[in-house]
């Protein structure tokens, strides 16, 4: 049965809304149990159903609400926006070259404290601690920075083919091959759950996916 329309779309909050209740509506889960199964665990052990449904909502209904949503997603529960978070690990790289000065300045400044309240062993493990802060804040920004740059690359911009595309390339990373009969029936489930008069087929996914990558290149 359709969803009723709803007088928040066009709005991050319709996007939200659409992706949790098509993630308990019985025949999408069905759609996204038929692309579980052809998960190869050896590629990724754990599914991407939130994933799928996004990348397909935006294939069914492109213009709703896309743009604020993305950039909201992936910053969700950090309390930063995405700008914020791209920006982070620039920030995290400075602190650690200013921590990394206040070391070399003082180098028994983890010992200067006002009484004897540390043992020999707790001061070196708190010598070791201060000392590696730098390294592990330096690793922590890569590996932030390598995250948002994935994220971004394969985050769609714009349009229907985009987030077909998107969807069709997460079924071959967990499956290892495209599957365009299975995703096209998620995305024709989907279309029926949202009410939108769309219907796909596996030679219109391909066909899809082939002009957007030839439109790309």
């Amino acid at each position: 049965m359709p969803f009723p329309r709803d007088k928040t779309a066009g709005s991050t909050e319709w996007f939200r809304k659409r992706i949790d209740r098509l993630l308990i509506h019985p025949e999408v889960l069905k759609g996204l149990e038929t692309i579980e199964a052809l998960r190869d665990e050896r590629r990724c052990r754990f599914g991407r159903s939130r994933e799928l449904i996004t990348f397909a909502c935006m294939a069914v209904s492109p213009h709703q609400g896309r743009p604020a949503f993305l950039d909201r997603y992936w910053a969700r529960g950090t309390g930063k926006t995405w700008k914020a978070l791209r920006e982070f690990p620039d920030r995290l790289e400075k602190i650690a070259e200013e921590v990394e000065h206040f070391n070399n300045a003082d180098h028994l400044f983890y010992a200067r404290r006002r009484g004897k309240d540390l043992s020999r062993f707790e001061l070196l493990r708190l010598q070791e601690q201060c000392m590696q802060l730098p390294v592990l804040m330096n690793i922590y920004a890569e590996a932030l920075r390598e995250r948002n740059a994935a994220v971004s690359a394969t985050t769609p911009l714009s349009g229907r083919s985009n987030g077909l595309v998107q969807l069709s390339e997460i079924v071959k990373f967990l499956s290892g091959a495209y599957h365009d009969r299975e995703v096209s029936g998620l995305l024709n489930t989907v279309a029926n759950a949202l009410g939108e008069d769309k219907q796909f087929d596996a030679i219109s996914v391909a066909q899809m996916r082939s002009r957007f990558k030839k439109k790309k290149t």
